[in-house]
């Protein structure tokens, strides 16, 4: 699938979108913002980051007390197995705490990566008695000689997932989302996050056409998408991408004017042309 890859490469095309986009964890946990950087060690990435208005979700769903009202400044999370092998949400708490991490006391965490979380464990997040999320207080994280989190920047949450597994366009709870005043007014956005990635409208283009893909293919749905970001979004590449992997074996005009409308964004030598090649390669 072109766009709804996971791993180093669907994390590359995030960045370079620069819109909203949604990382989904193997855990299907789904942190949806920004994404405005990455570590990696042997092509497998050890911690993201999103800067911004962040949402996470589970199943598409938001997770109370997740959403951006407590992620407005960004988010921040290892992946990977700790350093004895063991997936954190593999685990229940009990299984957790005979590993010697207990709630109200100061743990390291040290990851197979390299990535250190040090901390005492504040709550729990769990899910069908899987651990989703760690709360930390007093909590430094470090990767090799880089600090990412500090304790003075308040409370920590660290999701449970060890791999990523897919990256695509759009929120994973758009309703929820958009809920938050700060969200709707424009003029209070983090300044990182250009106008039209907060484009309500053009988001739920972005979940529309999720929904076409993990349901039944409705072509003259996505031509109505499709000619909807012709109109009012002509600079929006992403999506368009995400429609033409859906409808590339399709024999309509409109298909070929598709094709050659992202192939115009591969002309020149940007970072963001090379990303668009590879992903049309991929379809």
């Amino acid at each position: 699938m072109a766009y709804k890859t996971g791993g180093i490469l669907g994390i590359d095309k995030a960045i370079k979108a620069k819109t909203l986009c949604t990382l989904e964890l193997d855990s299907n946990l789904q942190i949806s913002g920004l994404v405005s950087d990455y570590f990696s060690l042997d092509d497998s990435i050890v911690y993201f980051r999103t800067t911004g208005p962040t949402q996470i979700s589970f199943k598409d769903k938001q997770i109370v007390n997740h959403g951006v009202d407590r992620h407005m400044e960004g988010f921040g999370s290892p992946l990977g197995t700790l350093q004895n092998g063991v997936k954190i949400n593999d685990l229940n708490i009990k299984e957790f705490n005979k590993m010697g991490y207990d709630k109200n006391q100061n743990i390291i965490l040290q990851f197979r990566s390299g990535v250190k979380v040090e901390g005492i464990i504040k709550s729990f997040l769990v899910h069908n008695e899987k651990i989703q999320i760690i709360t930390f207080e007093n909590c430094t994280v470090r990767f090799n000689d880089k600090i990412l989190f500090e304790p003075e920047w308040g409370e920590y949450d660290m999701v449970c997932g060890a791999e990523l597994i897919s990256v695509y366009g759009g929120v994973g709870d758009i309703e929820k989302f958009y809920e938050h005043n700060d969200i709707k007014d424009d003029r209070s956005l983090n300044q990182n996050i250009i106008a039209s990635n907060n484009d309500e409208k053009l988001n739920k283009i972005y979940s529309r056409i999720r929904e076409i893909r993990e349901q039944e293919i409705d072509i003259n749905v996505l031509k109505t998408l499709y000619e909807e970001l012709n109109d009012n979004y002509p600079s929006d590449w992403l999506a368009n991408l995400e429609i033409y992997e859906l409808v590339k074996n399709q024999n309509y005009a409109w298909v070929k004017d598709l094709r050659k409308k992202i192939e115009s964004k591969t002309l020149n030598s940007s970072d963001l042309s090379t990303a668009i090649q590879k992903a049309l390669l991929l379809i």
